[in-house]
């Protein structure tokens, strides 16, 4: 794979990543995520990449689109968290 080819990849699978938070598909985040992780690990495996400072830019940049990502799925697992306490709050006023 070369690496114009790799970067429309990973900017493809970062976008669908970040619909999938947003749809709370966590199913797919994961998918998504071990497709993404399995794009690095083979670009590393077949690219030499010493001194490609334009790949290594674009790489830094899908990293704080990753740690976004994961704090959007932060944000929704404590949105959860808050919600499933509320009820349980409700649930423990019908206790006898």
């Amino acid at each position: 794979m070369n690496k114009i080819a790799f970067i429309t990849t990973l900017h493809t699978l970062n976008a669908d990543l970040r619909v999938a938070i947003a749809d709370g598909d966590f199913d797919e985040v994961r998918r998504i995520d071990e497709s993404r992780q399995d794009l690095l690990h083979r670009l590393a495996a077949e690219e030499a990449l010493d001194g490609d400072d334009e790949l290594f830019e674009c790489l830094e940049g899908f990293s704080s689109e990753v740690a976004e990502n994961i704090k959007q799925v932060e944000k929704q697992f404590s949105g959860f968290s808050r919600r499933a306490s509320c009820r349980f709050k409700v649930l423990d006023g019908y206790r006898i």
